[in-house]
């Protein structure tokens, strides 16, 4: 029953929440057959800037090897996820590669840490924001994060 009420309040949090859940859990075997553990799905937020809180699907894909190149091994899987996300549900997907640096587009993170070596990528999806104003913000909003 604790299950149910979760559930409950997981789908009435966001009404995209359920179904974006469920295509991440389609993608979950891709990510497996790479040699990769999977997290579960969670509702949460993540602060954009001062004014901006957006509501996020989280999870997270992990390897049991000691480092590896995360974002360049996973990178196929997550783009098909991606573009599933955006053309079901009209999401985007995001990643958090360092806890102070804002939300990094899937391209971007590829490009500039595609050959960095990670145990865990954490993987936000949610609704698109216009990323040019995290991107071009003062230092010191970023600071506060």
């Amino acid at each position: 029953m604790k299950h149910l009420k979760s559930y409950k309040l997981f789908e009435s949090y966001e009404p995209w929440a359920g179904d974006a859940s469920e295509i991440i859990r389609d993608y979950k075997s891709e990510f497996t057959d790479l040699g990769f553990d999977v997290s579960s799905t969670e509702v949460t937020t993540y602060q954009i800037n001062d004014d901006k809180i957006i509501t996020c699907l989280y999870f997270e894909v992990s390897t049991p090897l000691d480092t590896i190149e995360l974002v360049s091994e996973c990178y196929d899987t997550l783009t098909d996820l991606q573009s599933h996300l955006e053309k079901e549900l009209g999401l985007d997907l995001s990643l958090e590669m360092y806890e102070d640096l804002p939300l990094i587009a899937l391209d971007d993170a590829y490009e500039v840490y595609g050959a960095t070596e990670w145990e865990l990528l954490q993987i936000y999806i949610h609704k698109p924001f216009d990323r040019s104003k995290v991107e071009d913000g003062d230092d010191e909003d970023e600071d506060d994060w």
